[in-house]
């Protein structure tokens, strides 16, 4: 066999392997790609929502009077900290997964329950486990002195709770370790300020809001 031919011969070779190897590709990429979803809907939906919670609890901190007394200053901003890096958790995994951060209203599926709690959809407004009301924040923004302070602690109470409920619902569901273990540590770390502003109420002769 001349130089020439086996040239030809080992060319119409390469363009066999060349060919059979786009083809594969080709066939691959029109298989059916099964991944398991980052996140399940379930957890989408806590992150949306305690968001959207955690977003109030900031609030409400917020309107916590300049000159209140140091501790409850303290716990405000304890809390403040605490949340934020939270919700800068919470949009991380929204990200990750490529999902939005606010909850989307499908014709299928127009409302989720979380922790007893019923709410549209993609609605302007939510209604979630131990939030106060806008009312509740105004009087909250206008008051003054001991009165702010209770107040402070009755509400940011009662949405700690509501926090613990959606968290320990979700710890206790989720199949997502990442989001177990962070609803986990939530319920406990709010857990634990429920305490000490039980006590803070006490010692100004205050009982707690209602809950639920």
């Amino acid at each position: 066999m001349t130089t020439t031919k086996r040239w030809q011969v080992l060319a119409r070779y390469l363009l066999i392997i060349v060919f059979a190897a786009l083809a594969g590709a080709f066939v691959q990429s029109r298989l059916p790609v099964h991944t398991k979803p980052l996140m399940s809907d379930s957890d989408v939906m806590f992150a949306q929502m305690m968001m959207t919670h955690h977003q109030q609890a900031l609030t409400i901190a917020d309107l916590l009077a300049p000159d209140a007394a140091p501790e409850l200053r303290a716990l405000a901003n304890q809390i403040t900290l605490a949340q934020q890096a939270e919700i800068g958790t919470m949009i991380g995994w929204l990200q990750l997964a490529d999902k939005p951060l606010n909850p989307v209203a499908t014709p299928a599926h127009n409302h989720h329950d979380m922790a007893g709690m019923d709410h549209p959809m993609g609605a302007p407004s939510m209604t979630m486990p131990g939030m106060a009301s806008p009312a509740e924040l105004s009087q909250l923004h206008h008051a003054t002195g001991k009165a702010n302070e209770i107040l402070f602690l009755q509400l940011m109470l009662r949405h700690h709770l509501g926090g613990i409920d959606m968290a320990a619902k979700q710890a206790h569901e989720s199949t997502t370790e990442a989001v177990r273990r962070t609803a986990l540590a939530m319920a406990d770390e709010q857990l634990q300020e429920t305490a000490l502003m039980q006590q803070l109420l006490a010692v100004r002769h205050a009982v707690p809001l209602p809950y639920p």
